[in-house]
């Protein structure tokens, strides 16, 4: 669509620049010819304004019809017969899911159909979650609450596989983090694997389709899910440790997957979340009142971690390095994974001498506490270098956040106990303020040649 408003005016104001001899008087209609041409090929963007309003409008208007239907029904449902109840219960289900698949399979204007395709599976999904709960009213059953929420959250997984509805799996990646919630906290008050086996059929059609903000969101909730089994195991030091290993497991595999011409877009998304977790479970440790050997902090029921699962983990991340090794033997520079190496098997040996320092760890606490700050501090340089390696910004932004937070954490507390209060804040405000000054500083000179070697310029 031509922007006539820009060629009259620069129409006005080429004459100007002829004058000024910035450009001559020759090319004058050039520019105008070349700019009337440009304009015109510029696709027209009123149609995708309008579809956005239309969807924006659509959305409210199937949660205007929800809210509709839950509060009609709330108001008369005593008065309806069970049949009738069953009968409207099912039939507004299947309707939405026959609307749905029937923009589904329409071969005109497909970007149209496939939104009204999600909006009738959305609304489909939320008439399914309402019915599990209304039936089991009507006939009184008592049951394991929480199954109710995986079946939802299975119903919303089949229709992401049946019909390709993006709606359907993020519905269903919230709902089985629900259930998962529940179950651990409610009921079983320890890892609940149910949880990890499920996510697994959330890879599937994020890979197949290439959905990878899904995969993003996915990601996410499965280091939620983690954040679970921290609550509960976060005063066992031992379980910190698998924490750890099981974290820069998931990172190596994300940097395997790179690797791959299949995988290599989605491959990051794994690495830096495996990164954010092993920081996180290598982080914990380096505050010496986590150095105990209790189960629980929050509940006292908990099983024990020992050598058995550090073994395994440790396993885990050997073969995962064994793996990389191989895929990128001339793909990069191996420096930082000999680094990277050298403070794995330093690792080792402390968590090692952990596991057989046994119920006497809390004796050596200031000792592991300030050996875990080291390593932590040479993890954190590691993933930065990676992070510059790699041309990844995030790693790099991840280490910088780490950093910053374990400066704070130990300015907390160790200058707590020993400095007047008025001195606490006087130093604490000097160091966050000229400590952030530097470090976004620095931070910014890396994104600059992360930047620059992507752009091909060094």
């Amino acid at each position: 669509m031509k922007d006539l408003t820009f060629i009259q005016q620069l129409k006005r104001e080429l004459p100007t620049w002829v004058n000024k001899g910035w450009v001559k008087k020759e090319n004058q209609n050039h520019i105008l010819d070349y700019v009337s041409q440009t304009q015109e090929s510029k696709p027209d963007t009123s149609s995708n304004t309008s579809n956005t309003i239309t969807f924006t409008l659509a959305w409210m208007g199937v949660i205007l019809l929800t809210g509709g239907i839950v509060t009609f029904f709330a108001h008369t449902w005593a008065i309806f017969p069970k049949i009738t109840k069953l009968g409207i219960l099912f039939g507004s289900l299947w309707i939405c899911f026959g609307l749905s698949y029937l923009f589904q399979k329409r071969t005109s204007n497909i970007e149209f159909n496939q939104r009204m395709s999600e909006l009738f599976s959305f609304l489909g999904l939320i008439i399914f979650g309402a019915n599990i709960w209304l039936i089991s009213q009507i006939y009184h059953i008592d049951e394991h609450y929480p199954t109710g929420v995986l079946l939802w959250s299975l119903a919303a997984l089949s229709t992401a596989y049946l019909i390709r509805s993006h709606v359907g799996l993020i519905i269903s990646i919230i709902l089985a983090t629900l259930w998962s919630a529940m179950e651990t906290f409610d009921f079983m008050r320890s890892v609940h694997w149910g949880f990890p086996i499920l996510w697994l059929f959330f890879l599937y059609p994020c890979i197949e389709y290439r959905w990878k903000r899904t995969l993003h969101f996915a990601c996410f909730c499965l280091l939620a899910w983690s954040f679970f089994i921290i609550i509960l195991f976060v005063a066992d030091f031992f379980f910190m440790q698998v924490y750890f290993l099981i974290g820069l497991a998931t990172f190596l595999l994300g940097r395997i997957l790179t690797t791959y011409k299949t995988f290599k877009d989605l491959g990051p998304y794994f690495q830096h979340y495996g990164a954010a977790a092993a920081l996180l479970g290598l982080f914990i440790p380096t505050f010496p009142f986590n150095i105990t050997k209790e189960r629980g902090l929050f509940f006292d029921i908990i099983p024990s971690v020992g050598g058995t699962e550090t073994l395994i983990a440790i396993l885990a991340v050997l073969f995962a390095m064994i793996w990389l090794a191989k895929r990128a033997k001339n793909t990069f520079d191996h420096t930082s994974f000999i680094y990277g190496q050298g403070i794995f098997i330093i690792l080792c040996l402390i968590m090692g001498v952990n596991l057989l320092l046994g119920t006497h760890i809390e004796h050596h606490r200031a000792f592991i506490s300030i050996t875990f700050n080291v390593l932590f501090l040479a993890g954190l340089g590691w993933i930065i270098y990676s992070g510059y390696q790699f041309r990844d910004q995030v790693l790099v932004n991840l280490g910088f956040v780490f950093f910053a937070l374990i400066i704070l954490s130990r300015y907390v507390d160790t200058f707590w106990t020993y400095l007047n209060r008025s001195v606490f804040y006087i130093t604490g405000g000097l160091i966050l303020t000229v400590g952030c000054y530097y470090f976004e500083k620095q931070r910014r000179k890396i994104a600059a040649r992360i930047e620059q070697k992507a752009g091909g310029r060094e």
